[in-house]
């Protein structure tokens, strides 16, 4: 009995282990007239975020829909996260609702990264290219502050 009760403890135990740990990071970034603000991929593969100008938006997302669990999505994303060497890049191509992209790559000078319980947090200054129909499908160039962090 006591044998069974240990089994099972440690069984829950391992698969409480086994699906802990997926986030996505937060990431705010704000520069002259533009924002990118959101959850980008940490480890998870869902992300969420817009980028703003003049006060309109184009929303960049991937995400599972609670009701029937299908993955509603727009864009496809990659993430080259290596803070603590000073590397981090983005790159996000709209797939759908007028099309567009956004690259980020961070200034590796100016990274400024902490670990923390469980993830870290990182400030930086980072190159943004975009073109998205909601800003007249112009290439647009701008530097901005960003904050990320990443938490499980």
């Amino acid at each position: 009995m006591k044998l069974s009760l240990v089994l099972a403890a440690f069984s829950l135990f391992t698969t409480t282990q086994a699906f802990a740990g997926a986030a996505n990071a937060d990431l705010k970034c704000a520069g002259k007239g533009i924002t990118v603000e959101g959850s980008v991929p940490g480890d998870l593969g869902e992300w969420d975020f817009k980028v703003t100008k003049s006060g309109r938006s184009a929303r960049i997302f991937s995400v599972i829909n609670q009701q029937n669990g299908e993955t509603e999505e727009n864009s496809k994303v990659v993430v080259a996260d290596y803070l603590h060497d000073a590397v981090w890049t983005l790159s996000a191509d709209r797939t759908k609702d007028d099309y567009g992209y956004v690259s980020m790559y961070a200034l590796p000078k100016t990274v400024k990264y902490a670990k923390i319980p469980n993830g870290y947090r990182a400030k930086f200054q980072a190159k943004v290219s975009y073109s998205f129909g909601e800003f007249g499908n112009q290439n647009e160039n701008e530097t901005v502050d960003c904050r990320l962090q990443y938490q499980i």
